[in-house]
């Protein structure tokens, strides 16, 4: 048999590819773009999907160098900065999106993690050097139907380019409506009281980067970060999301 004599690490590496050559016969890829066969974005759209980050206060959407909130909506926000790469009402970026979270795309994260890297390579900066990263976690009864937590797959490939520590520090102890579905005050109210810290205990880092796919009122990175800061009030908060869309 091909398995005798394989180390457990060669083992692994082998199903994998079988598992993806199984997946190629059946499920063959073609770009969700262009079309073009063997892979979800070909190196030509991929450049197309590249842009600058978006970087404006997460409250009133002011641009700034940062993503910092301004002075005069740290009253009504938890956040203190936002970082977004992607703009979400271009359509290509839409439906990269749509295609991974709402049809289970979990092979995604391959280009996902491309376009994290590529932020990286252009802003080492854009973040303190000792911070963690938060994934926005997923009720137990939505990730059992989806099979995987998106913000937590873009947390990991955030948390791996910029090598930071990846925690999960949140619980999400309601399962609310789909946020996409309401407007900006229905959203703050189905969010509301969702999250919970998974161990009462303290936090121990001054930075935290709570990581989600999409920002669009920023309803759900705030009701995070007011949680974290309900246990360290000085807590300085980012969020990132893959996109930023229009309230």
């Amino acid at each position: 048999m091909v398995f005798i004599g394989m180390s457990k690490a060669k083992l692994v590496d082998f199903l994998a590819w079988l598992k993806q050559l199984f997946l190629a016969s059946v499920f063959p890829k073609f770009c969700l773009f262009c079309g073009k066969e063997g892979v979800w974005i070909c190196e030509n759209c991929f450049s197309k999907l590249l842009q600058e980050p978006i970087l404006a206060c997460p409250n009133c959407k002011s641009e700034n160098p940062f993503g910092q909130t301004c002075a005069s909506c740290r009253e009504e926000i938890c956040l203190d900065y936002q970082v977004s790469i992607l703009d979400y009402q271009k359509e290509q970026v839409k439906k990269l999106i749509q295609k991974f979270k709402y049809d289970y795309v979990e092979d995604l994260s391959t280009p996902i993690s491309r376009i994290i890297k590529n932020f990286q390579e252009n802003f080492p900066d854009a973040f303190p050097k000792k911070g963690i990263v938060v994934p926005v976690p997923l009720h137990i009864k939505r990730y059992k139907q989806r099979g995987f937590n998106q913000a937590s797959i873009i947390a990991e490939k955030l948390a791996k380019h910029y090598d930071f520590e990846l925690k999960d520090l949140l619980r999400r102890n309601k399962n609310t409506n789909k946020q996409a579905d309401l407007d900006k005050q229905q959203r703050q109210e189905n969010i509301k009281g969702a999250f919970e810290l998974k161990q009462q205990k303290n936090i121990s880092h001054n930075s935290v980067i709570l990581v989600d796919d999409v920002f669009t009122t920023g309803s759900t990175l705030n009701e995070c970060a007011k949680v974290l800061k309900q246990h360290k009030i000085d807590l300085e908060i980012f969020g990132f999301t893959l996109a930023r869309g229009i309230n």
